[in-house]
């Protein structure tokens, strides 16, 4: 999980390193994190090339738009690596990116 005071760095545009902190990422325990920054997002899942969901439900950890997925234990980080964000965006407009 990114610490609150990095994750107001990026929403506020003065993180030194933003794509450093985002996208996939392992912690020192082994737990893989996904993290986009997504401004007007509503929700944002994430989906693999096949359009499987790999996780349902990112957290929006700042109004701005930043979300945070944690993958369930066992993921491997292959599974995560091609991974597309699906985005409901707060005027109901719907899309996937990669």
């Amino acid at each position: 999980m990114l610490h609150p005071d990095a994750i107001d760095a990026i929403c506020h545009g003065t993180h030194g390193d933003p794509f450093g902190a985002l996208g996939l990422h392992t912690d020192a325990d082994g737990v893989h994190w996904l993290r986009a920054f997504l401004p007007g997002a509503a929700t944002v899942r994430v989906t693999g090339p096949d359009g499987r969901l790999l996780l349902p439900a990112m957290a929006q950890r700042h109004a701005a738009g930043f979300f945070e997925g944690r993958a369930e234990p066992g993921t491997p980080r292959e599974a995560l690596a091609d991974h597309r964000f699906d985005v409901t965006w707060a005027d109901g407009r719907h899309g996937t990116y990669n």
